[in-house]
């Protein structure tokens, strides 16, 4: 079984918390694309520090996505974000770096624990279907298998969203019988990225963290 994962939604809070700092002009001032930008940036600041992952950069930082509340799994619109682990000892563009592999593994935390209660309800997710603008991201992308421990399937087609509207418009007008005949003619696989097993523990580390602060 597979859990479908659409990105577009996340990208708002991202681009929200990072879009509101001075810190985040000094980074798109080398590139016009925010994103990438920081994931060079990133990468460069792994490299520095001597890191086998990129990961590891935010071990002891620690975010809440919450900050517009939580629609699943746990359903509670009153939930609040959090950030936890900043401090003053490094430069303004290190410490943006930083923050942003947070929050994009907190973004993926969040999607693992999305499935975790799925399983428990007496689902078998075992692999990730990924789209929307955020997929295209290949941090985001990495991020959201290691963090889960399950495979990421992007489709071939860039802009899944539009095919998929496609695909609805062909059945029902009757072009083809049925979404499952559709899906056979138009849906193809693309990018596969498999998890990095020895980040697990970190990451099983990172949930139990998030975790114990939401219940408290």
């Amino acid at each position: 079984v597979c859990v479908c994962v659409c990105l577009f939604l996340t990208a708002v809070p991202v681009a929200h918390m990072l879009r509101h700092t001075h810190r985040t002009q000094a980074a798109e001032s080398h590139n016009n694309n925010l994103f990438a930008c920081l994931n060079a940036l990133a990468c460069d600041q792994a490299a520095l520090l001597n890191l086998p992952h990129v990961a590891l950069l935010a071990e002891h930082v620690h975010v809440l996505p919450y900050f517009h509340g939580n629609r699943s799994p746990l359903a509670d619109p009153t939930l609040v974000g959090c950030i936890s682990g900043l401090t003053l000892s490094r430069s303004p563009l290190e410490e943006l770096v930083i923050l942003y592999i947070a929050i994009l593994q907190a973004l993926a935390l969040g999607t693992r624990h999305i499935i975790e209660e799925m399983n428990k309800a007496g689902h078998h997710i075992a692999k990730l279907l990924v789209c929307g603008g955020l997929s295209h991201n290949p941090l985001y992308l990495q991020f959201h298998a290691d963090a889960t421990g399950f495979p990421a399937q992007l489709p071939a087609e860039h802009d899944a969203v539009l095919v998929g509207a496609a695909m609805l418009g062909a059945t029902a007008s009757g072009v083809f019988p049925s979404l499952e005949a559709v899906l056979r003619a138009m849906g193809r696989p693309g990018k596969h990225v498999e998890p990095t097993k020895d980040l697990a523990s970190f990451y099983d580390r990172k949930f139990k963290v998030g975790v114990r602060v939401v219940l408290q």
